[in-house]
């Protein structure tokens, strides 16, 4: 069982949780926000996970192997840096990072780590996206670090 935690409750952390939760082999132990009202709706809708509002006490868990976040986009390269450096697997929400700078460094962390990093996007089974990976497997727009469809 992958012990997961979710940075992040507010417009997509819902829908993630709710994915998570109902996810064979993955056990949601925890949801961290800043804001108490977001955690009492999470408290509400799964009473055995545990909320707290500090990303340190977070990356200071044992019991957690992979972080998902769904936070808004500037917040992202930061704590995925922080995740990936605390030894775990990381799951974000689009964009992975502000530029392609950002996205090399957090490759680059997670390959010396031998972890994985991990984008999501709602628009994968969309028609423009599956040609968009086609093109970039095929090499017509150079080279391709990794597309995954898991729909």
């Amino acid at each position: 069982m992958i012990g997961v935690g979710v940075i992040g409750f507010g417009y997509w952390g819902p829908n993630l949780v709710r994915n998570i939760a109902a996810l064979p082999g993955a056990d949601l132990r925890v949801v961290c926000d800043r804001e108490s009202g977001r955690l009492e709706e999470v408290g509400r809708l799964y009473p055995t996970i545990d909320l707290i509002d500090s990303v340190t006490e977070l990356l200071g868990r044992g019991d957690i192997d992979a972080i998902i976040l769904a936070t808004p986009a500037d917040t992202h390269f930061e704590l995925a840096r922080q995740v990936l450096a605390s030894g775990r697997s990381v799951f974000v929400e689009k964009p992975l990072a502000r530029s392609t700078a950002e996205c090399e460094q957090l490759i680059e962390l997670a390959a010396q780590k031998d972890l994985v990093p991990m984008v999501g996007t709602p628009s994968n089974t969309m028609p423009p996206w599956s040609t968009s990976t086609t093109s970039s497997h095929d090499a017509t727009w150079g080279r391709s670090i990794t597309s995954t469809h898991s729909g």
